[in-house]
């Protein structure tokens, strides 16, 4: 028995162990190692985010230009149509709204696709585009953006437009009419929330009227 004991004292004495201290400071020193490069990871997960969410504002505002654009070329390419209805049909205002508003914004509008698209007028906030997840097989005939389907949920993107009257010169000699109805300014603005604040992407340009070249004055 007396053996077995000194045995057993004698193998404990040479081993070792870290202390509580060290392992701390072990700790701390992986933990500070560790610290940059999971900074720079986030940091770069939130730049490609925002990336992606930038593109997507962008075209969503380009739409909105080119569904206006596209209404004023069909407009253009009827015969029936005179030198002011090159607006009509592009939702709930039309070429007078932007006649009777010299320089100023009119109602915020939003671009809606219900069937056709169409503009129709803000109450005091434009609504969140509704967004449709791809990946879903029932909207697989729908677009992602836009939609009117309540029971589609709200994206981040609150799609903007405002129709301006372009700066015509209403003193041209051939008619008041005439400088009224040749451009119209067409701002879009595409806005979203991010953890670091709002951001918004802009989109402008001038419009203007193929016909009014062939309209003489009265």
């Amino acid at each position: 028995m007396k053996n077995f004991y000194k045995i057993k004292i004698k193998t404990n004495i040479g081993k070792t162990g870290f202390t509580i201290v060290e392992t701390l400071v072990a700790i701390s020193i992986l933990t500070i190692a560790l610290t940059g490069p999971l900074a720079i990871v986030a940091q770069s997960l939130r730049a490609s985010f925002y990336s992606r969410d930038q593109v997507t504002a962008y075209y969503l505002a380009q739409e909105a230009i080119e569904f206006i654009r596209n209404t004023r070329d069909n407009n253009s390419l009827q015969e029936t149509r005179t030198h002011t209805d090159w607006l009509d049909g592009i939702g709930e205002i039309d070429t007078i709204d932007v006649i009777n508003n010299p320089g100023a914004e009119t109602n915020k509008l939003y671009l809606e696709k219900s069937g056709n698209y169409q503009l129709k007028r803000c109450n005091s906030v434009c609504p969140n585009m509704r967004y449709a997840d791809p990946s879903v097989p029932t909207n697989s005939s729908k677009l992602p953006y836009g939609e009117d389907d309540p029971g589609l949920p709200d994206s981040k993107f609150i799609r903007e437009i405002i129709l301006n009257r372009g700066l015509a010169d209403e003193s041209d000699s051939r008619n008041i009419d005439w400088a009224k109805n040749r451009e119209v300014v067409v701002t879009v603005r595409v806005k979203w929330t991010t953890p670091s604040g709002e951001k918004n992407v802009v989109i402008r340009e001038n419009l203007f009227n193929w016909q009014i070249e062939n309209f003489e004055a009265i």
